[in-house]
Formats: C-alpha cells, structure tokens, sequence
C-alpha cells in the first residue's frame, strides 16, 4: 500500500479564468498495490517487515500520482488548443545567411483530408543506412536525382521540398494571435510535423519511379556499426557545422 499526501485541488472557472484554491478537509490513503491477490499476504509480511524492500511497481504507480496532483496546482494556463493554420508567408530568418525566400506553392484547390493506407497498400520496411541491400540503395539515389532534375517551381521538386521545411522550421509563417513566429521546432509540433514530412517525402520518391515499397534509410547511430557511418565520410553533407 503505497500512501500519498493529499495536495490542494485546483478548481477553474471557466468565466473568470482564474485558478482558485480549495483546501482539503481530510487526508486520503490512495491504494496502489499491483500484486496478485493471491501472493498478497505473503508479499506483505516480507514488505512489511524491512521498509527498504517493496514492489518498484508500487513506486511508479505513487510517482505517478503525485506528478498527476502536482500538475492540479500548476498556474500555468495549458491549452490544448491545436495551431492555427498561417494563411499569409513572408521571408524567413535563416541564421547566418539572412533573409530566405521559402515559401510554399501556392495552393488554390481543395484541401483533401489525410486517409490512411488500405490494407491492400505494398508495405515500406525502413532499414538503416549501414544494412542497406544494393538493389534498394540503387533505388533511392534514382529516385533523388529525378527529383533533383525537376523543375523548381514543380511541386515534386527537391527545391520545394526544401522550402516547405524551411518555411515551417525558419519562421515564414506569423501565428494567428500570437507576437511569435511560427515554427515547428523545440516544441510538441517537431515529432508530428516531421514524421508527415518524411512519410509524404517517401511517397514522392516512389511515384517518381513507380515503386511504392521504396522505403528511405535511416542513420542508426545507436547501434555500433551505423554509430561511425557519417564520420567516415568528409562530404559537406555530413560536416558538423553544417
């Protein structure tokens, strides 16, 4: 039995905005034994009898608690309100090089909602750089010097796939709202943003060789042999102030 020190309750109302304290009147013994009732009794006993033994399940389940009750008292206003979409693009700000002229194409049609892939779609199996098979690596470098001899005004383009991430990631875009700029960086945005980059990046790459099981390598630097693969290399690609 895991006991937790009860902590003031946070109650907001939802018109003035402002965080109001209750106090509480009684202490609660919040139970949060995960052992199997049938081991109970006796797990119990041993527990009992030293106080520096006990289930770390138990210390998670009381950790986790006390984090949720120390969230209540924060005076922080969090909103889970998701970002606006910007409408209007301007230059953005790239550090050392000035100001860069990265803005999407213009986009006059019907926004078509994201849908899934059917069960039927060819799976992509993602290997890292270092267990890449020839045939699948040969794909790939056809498939980015395609892109590279597209037009840049081309929406497939590698020049617009790189304004797109330049203008999201360097502060094109002015936020509905707010004084800051809009950026996908150093914040909750970075994971979502990137990870539908990458995928709608990965399709591209296959309908320019209509090969939809092209799969992009990845840098495994965790694992030992990937962890040195971009140091060998002396290209500008890989150059640590890059």
């Amino acid at each position: 039995m895991t006991t937790l020190i009860s902590v003031p309750l946070l109650t907001t109302s939802y018109y003035s905005q402002k965080p109001t304290v209750t106090s509480m009147t009684r202490k609660r013994l919040v139970f949060c034994m995960s052992l199997d009732q049938t081991n109970a009794s006796d797990h119990g006993d041993k527990q009992r009898g030293s106080p520096a033994t006990f289930d770390r399940r138990n210390v998670l389940l009381g950790l986790a608690g006390v984090n949720g009750a120390s969230q209540l008292v924060r005076n922080d206003q969090a909103l889970g309100a998701p970002v606006q979409a910007p409408l209007e693009c301007h230059d953005a700000t790239v550090e050392g090089i000035g100001p860069v002229k990265c803005c999407r194409p213009d986009y006059k049609a019907e926004v078509v909602d994201f849908k899934f892939p059917s069960d039927s779609t060819p799976m992509r199996v993602r290997r890292p750089a270092h267990m890449q098979d020839p045939e699948n690596l040969l794909k790939y470098k056809e498939a980015i010097n395609i892109m590279r001899k597209l037009k840049d005004d081309d929406p497939w383009s590698l020049t617009q796939q790189a304004k797109i991430h330049c203008a999201y990631c360097n502060g094109a875009y002015d936020q509905l709202g707010y004084k800051t700029l809009l950026s996908v960086h150093s914040n909750w945005l970075f994971l979502p943003f990137h990870r539908l980059y990458m995928y709608f990046f990965e399709r591209i790459l296959g309908k320019l060789i209509g090969d939809e099981t092209l799969s992009i390598p990845y840098w495994n630097y965790a694992a030992p042999k990937g962890y040195d693969q971009c140091q060998a290399s002396s290209g500008t690609l890989v150059a640590s102030l890059r």
